[in-house]
């Protein structure tokens, strides 16, 4: 017989636990059994999130169901879908408004910015904007479209550059098939950007690929920017 959220001792429960051990300390599943409150005859909240979190596979890819995907799972009404839907783009939104004011490595980079290229279907290039303290002065997406088919050219990423005052920049593009492998067309439009920018002091000093994971060309090929 499923256990009931009401046959578990009170100090395993998900709220009372995170009240008292704290919200880090739950699972994904008492989370998101939290936000659902109940489940239905003979199944439990718990229950209940174990089974839509398996069929998700990730929290990640639950972000992506529908309001009417989510609702036709046994107990879960449109409210609650909504009410989950609601909670995991919060949590998005919490994300990418952090206020990075230093830049140190592409791991934060990447941090920040993944979920901004969520659920986008073409390439996207962001510049980062940097003041020679390496820290952000704006950040902004300049073109879309993949790079052997939508000029990325260094012209306008450099002026906007002069425009904002930056004296550096990171290169930020999405592959939309989650491989973060630089492809040719990748390294070529790279080393011409730090080439374009040495000529009117405006340093790339990095450029980060983002799909299921991270690139980071500074990280791999770091002779590349040698005179930066």
């Amino acid at each position: 017989m499923n256990q009931l959220i009401k046959d578990i001792p009170l100090d395993s429960r998900p709220r009372e636990k995170a009240i008292k051990y704290g919200l880090k300390n739950l699972t994904d599943s008492e989370l998101l059994a939290i936000i659902i409150k109940t489940g239905y005859k003979n199944t439990s909240a718990i229950e209940l999130s174990n089974l839509i979190l398996s069929s998700a596979k990730t929290l990640y890819n639950l972000g992506d169901l529908s309001i009417e995907v989510l609702s036709k799972y046994k107990g879960i009404s449109k409210v609650k879908a909504t009410t989950i839907l609601a909670a995991i783009e919060l949590g998005r939104r919490a994300n990418d408004s952090r206020i990075i004011t230093k830049v140190k490595n592409a791991e934060e980079i990447f941090a920040k910015y993944q979920y901004k290229f969520k659920n986008c279907y073409q390439e996207n290039l962001l510049v980062i904007f940097l003041n020679n303290q390496n820290q952000i002065i704006k950040d902004e997406i300049l073109f879309k479209g993949s790079i052997n088919q939508s000029l990325f050219h260094p012209r306008e990423i450099i002026k906007k550059a002069i425009d904002y005052l930056a004296v550096k920049i990171i290169l930020v593009h999405n592959h939309p098939s989650g491989n973060a492998e630089p492809s040719g067309m990748d390294d070529e439009f790279t080393l011409r950007m730090i080439k374009c920018g040495n000529l009117v002091g405006i340093n790339v000093i990095d450029h980060i690929i983002i799909g299921n994971n991270y690139y980071s060309y500074y990280d791999h090929k770091t002779d590349w920017f040698k005179y930066n």
